[in-house]
C-alpha cells in the first residue's frame, strides 16, 4: 500500500483481481481515504503486484511492480505502460529519488536496477533477490537494500556496494525503514526486526523475534485503527506503540488473556491523550514468551 505524498485522500494498494478466469495483477486507488476504491488491471495473465509508489512530485505519476512486470502511469491509473525493459525477475520494492523523480530504483529478484529517466530505460547495479530499496532522504546518493543475504549500503547511488550485517542473526531482509538522524530499521522474514544506529558502533542491535502476530487495519490509518490478534493458549500480553526513535508512546493492551480471538481500538494518541503527529510507528505485540512488531502509518 502507498499513500499519495502530494494528497492525503488518496492511496493506492497492489494485488491480484479474478477476471472470470484467472487472478491478474492489478492495483487499487481511493480519492476518498479509502471510502471506495477504483480497480486498474495491469496484465490479462496471473500476477500479483508486490510494489507500489507515487512520485513525490506529482499524483498523476504512479509505479507498480510485481511478478507480471513493472508499470508507470502518468494520468493517474487512467493508462498504465509496461517499462520493465531490462528488469528481471519479480519485482518487490520502487523507491523515486525525492530531490530528483527521474530516478527510480526497482529491486526485484533478479537484483536491484535503476533509471534516470522515469522507467524508459534500466541499468543493473548488482545484487540479487531484492526485497527492499529505500533512499536516504537527507543523502540521494545513500542508498540501502534489503536481500535474503541482509542489508547493503551504497553511497554512490548504487554504483558500490557494502554489506552491514554485523549482528543481523536473520538476514533474509523484506523491509526497510529510515529515522535518517538516528536508525535504519530492517524487518525479516519469519517477523525479526533490527534497527542500526547510525554514528554508533555499526553492530545491528535490538532484534526482536517472531511468534504471535497482529493484523493492523486500516493501515495508513487517518483517526482510528483495528489491532488484531489471536491466543492459541493463555498468555500474558503487552502491546505498546513506539515512534520511529523507538520511544514508547502509549500501552494498548498489558494482562491475562485466555485463549481466544481479541481486537482493540487505537486512535492514533499517546498514553497523555495527545494526537500523534504523521510518521510510522511501530506496534510490539509480547505474547507467549515470544514478540512480534508491527509497522502502522499515521496520516493526518
Amino acid at each position: 500500500m502507498a499513500s499519495d505524498p502530494n494528497n492525503s485522500s488518496i492511496y493506492w494498494c497492489g494485488g491480484r483481481y479474478y477476471n472470470g478466469s484467472n487472478y491478474v495483477m492489478g492495483v487499487a486507488k481511493s480519492t476518498n481515504g479509502g471510502s471506495s476504491w477504483t480497480r486498474y488491471n495491469l496484465t490479462t495473465s496471473t500476477g500479483f503486484a508486490y510494489a507500489i509508489t507515487v512520485d513525490p512530485t506529482s499524483s498523476s505519476i504512479v509505479y507498480a511492480g510485481g511478478n507480471g512486470g513493472l508499470f508507470k502511469t502518468t494520468n493517474g491509473g487512467a493508462n498504465w505502460s509496461n517499462i520493465t525493459g531490462s528488469v528481471s525477475g519479480t519485482i518487490y520494492a520502487i523507491s523515486i529519488d525525492p530531490s530528483d523523480p527521474e530516478v527510480v530504483y526497482a529491486g526485484a529478484s533478479g537484483g536491484t536496477y535503476k533509471s534516470t529517466n522515469g522507467g524508459s530505460s534500466w541499468n543493473s547495479l548488482g545484487l540479487s533477490s531484492v526485497k527492499a530499496v529505500l533512499i536516504d532522504p537527507d543523502d540521494p546518493n545513500t542508498i540501502y537494500a534489503g536481500t535474503a543475504s541482509g542489508v547493503y549500503k551504497s553511497t554512490q547511488g548504487g554504483s558500490n556496494w557494502n554489506q552491514m550485517n554485523d549482528g543481523l542473526d536473520n538476514t533474509n531482509v523484506t523491509s526497510l525503514g529510515i529515522d535518517p538522524t538516528n536508525y535504519l530499521f530492517c524487518g525479516t522474514d519469519g517477523g525479526s526486526m533490527y534497527r542500526w544506529p547510525f554514528g554508533g558502533p555499526g553492530v545491528v542491535e535490538g532484534t526482536i523475534t517472531s511468534h504471535p502476530v497482529l493484523s493492523v487495519y486500516p493501515n495508513p490509518m487517518r483517526k482510528v485503527t483495528k489491532v488484531a490478534y489471536q491466543l492459541k493458549r493463555p498468555a500474558q500480553v503487552k502491546i505498546s506503540v513506539y515512534d520511529g526513535q523507538g520511544r514508547l508512546v502509549s500501552h494498548l493492551v498489558n494482562g491475562h488473556k485466555q485463549a481466544g480471538f481479541y481486537s482493540c481500538m487505537w486512535n492514533g494518541k499517546d498514553d497523555k491523550g495527545n494526537d500523534l503527529s504523521s510518521g510510522i510507528y511501530f506496534l510490539r505485540f509480547d505474547a507467549d514468551g515470544g514478540s512480534s512488531v508491527s509497522k502502522v502509518v499515521i496520516t493526518r
